[in-house]
């Protein structure tokens, strides 16, 4: 069959079985055609990645409001687009080393399908800090002000919901690295949680970085 074809995969039937039966969503993804859709949902991931505000209430210190949010969604953009391929890669090794079968290419594909909860919860994000997202369209720079603005219950259950997507997205995961790499469930949770150990040390180098930086640097 021709890889570039998408006539037997349905997007939104995919999109949104995905979330109830991952496993034979997955598979007849992989069965039928794995590069179905790719780009275009990786696109959506990219897109939808910026919906937390910190990182633009951070920059307001350095720039105005609308060149924060638009250098907030560029650099979230681009890290989102770099961690897909090395978190994927990440996930093909560990998941080899526990007796995986799968190939990156497949590995990538199930990794990117357990992905629309993430997009969901995205937006869900966005609603709930829909009140520092409109503050700083309109100019508000300071910071204090920006961390003090109530949240309505209306916002309160956007991001409860998005918590609970957020979750379902990593058990998804799980069920879409066993069923690419062909493994028992608990040896999928444990090729995860290989990234999530790789997260957490880009995140500590990071903090790390950062702290140097604040305490050392600006002196």
């Amino acid at each position: 069959m021709n890889p570039s074809t998408t006539s037997d995969i349905s997007f939104w039937r995919s999109f949104f079985r995905v979330f109830i039966a991952p496993r034979q969503t997955i598979r007849e993804i992989l069965d039928k055609n794995p590069k179905a859709f790719f780009w275009p949902l990786l696109t959506a991931i990219i897109l939808t990645s910026d919906d937390d505000p910190r990182l633009a209430i951070y920059l307001t210190n350095k720039m105005s409001s609308s060149s924060a949010i638009i250098l907030s969604a560029v650099a979230e953009a681009a890290l989102t687009f770099a961690a897909f391929w090395f978190l994927a890669w990440i996930i093909y090794v560990s998941g080899k080393a526990m007796g995986g079968t799968g190939s990156l290419a497949n590995i990538q594909t199930a990794y990117l399908w357990s992905a629309p909860p993430y997009i969901l919860a995205a937006f869900f994000g966005a609603l709930g800090n829909s009140s520092i997202w409109l503050n700083l369209s309109m100019g508000e720079t300071n910071k204090a002000v920006l961390d003090a603005l109530p949240y309505s219950f209306t916002q309160v259950l956007a991001l409860a919901a998005q918590v609970v997507l957020l979750i379902w997205a990593l058990v998804l995961q799980v069920v879409a690295i066993a069923e690419a790499h062909q493994i028992s469930k608990w040896k999928a949770f444990w090729a995860g949680t290989a990234q999530l150990l790789v997260i957490f040390g880009v995140i500590l180098v990071l903090g790390i970085l950062i702290v140097a930086y604040l305490c050392f640097w600006q002196h």
